[in-house]
């Protein structure tokens, strides 16, 4: 799994901005109250319920998106808003690893869409890496 990790970073790395992710399977979504970067009881449900199902998920990584609206003239709210995102994404992390998920978490704050004070869980497979002998790993 660690060759693995270090592919997905590494492609990560040399990829646009936009990190792919193949076989994206929608787990849920963990929702935070206004102005709270702590996720609310529905999401410690979502997040639960994360936790109880990922036995059944196959190799890949978890990946959590965040999205806000970063046109905002005020450059404090700006600001506030991107702190706020990052907090809510790490709350989530902080829960899963303290709940010993063993998946890798990759994070995506959008800074074009809507708040909608959720960060969303989706479970990406990883993509077959292909050998110079032309087998997949």
């Amino acid at each position: 799994m660690t060759k693995i990790t270090t592919l997905l970073l590494l492609s990560l790395l040399a990829s646009p901005a936009v990190a792919s992710c193949p076989g994206n399977s929608m787990l849920g979504e963990v929702e935070f109250d206004r102005n709270s970067s702590y996720f609310n009881s529905n999401g410690k449900a979502a997040l639960d319920k994360l936790l109880d199902d990922s036995e059944s998920l196959t190799d890949g990584y978890l990946l959590l998106e965040f999205s806000f609206n970063k046109q905002i003239s005020d450059k404090k709210l700006r600001e506030y808003n991107m702190w706020l995102a990052q907090r809510r994404v790490d709350r989530v992390k902080t829960y899963l690893t303290k709940k010993q998920l063993t998946y890798p978490m990759v994070t995506r704050i959008l800074t074009a869409g809507d708040e909608d004070r959720v960060v969303k869980l989706s479970f990406c497979e990883h993509e077959p890496v292909m050998l110079a002998d032309g087998k997949s790993e």
